[in-house]
């Protein structure tokens, strides 16, 4: 017997397109039903979690997602030459002016916004996430304050309560692991 619920694609098209993201349309059809679907993909993305004395740097920055601000881990995309730890490494430097080597936290973490209310589409994200421990006491991040409005040394074990995504809240987790808090 033939399933009639199953889609078939007949288009794929990306639609829009910058630096950090595209928008692909996608046409879809069965033997009922023709659609229209916008996805918006940011790519491959790292996050490097910059932590000293069991405390966690935590950035702030506006998300459109969120319509609000949040405190973040420093992260982004990655470039099309990049390798996952090369873009942590840059994107922690971009972001606190810390040049570092990070190291690998056992994590990645992949998600979707669903479809929203307001009828922007969803978006895919998949990030790997690094660690890296600074020695020096008397360091302090330079933010772009184009990007960050301030940033705050967070204790390892109240970090997870003032990150908002389920992926920092889970690098986070495995971070204190790792260095046993």
């Amino acid at each position: 017997m033939k399933n009639k619920n199953l889609f078939v694609t007949t288009k794929k098209e990306i639609v829009y397109q910058n630096e950090w993201s595209s928008v692909t349309k996608t046409n879809i059809e069965n033997e009922n039903l023709k659609k229209e679907i916008f996805t918006t993909n940011f790519g491959k993305r790292s996050a490097v979690i910059v932590y000293a004395d069991e405390k966690v740097l935590l950035t702030k920055q506006y998300r459109l997602l969120i319509d609000n601000f949040s405190w973040e881990i420093p992260g982004g995309r990655a470039k099309d030459f990049e390798s996952f730890e090369e873009a942590a490494s840059r994107e922690c430097e971009e972001e606190t002016g810390l040049h570092c080597t990070p190291q690998p936290l056992p994590y990645v973490h992949s998600f979707c916004w669903p479809q929203r209310k307001d009828g922007k589409p969803p978006r895919f994200l998949t990030e790997h996430a690094y660690h890296i421990q600074v020695d020096d006491p008397d360091w302090e991040p330079k933010l772009d304050p184009v990007e960050h409005t301030a940033w705050k040394w967070e204790p390892l074990e109240t970090t997870e309560s003032e990150v908002p995504f389920t992926g920092l809240k889970r690098g986070v987790q495995r971070l204190a692991k790792i260095i046993g808090s």
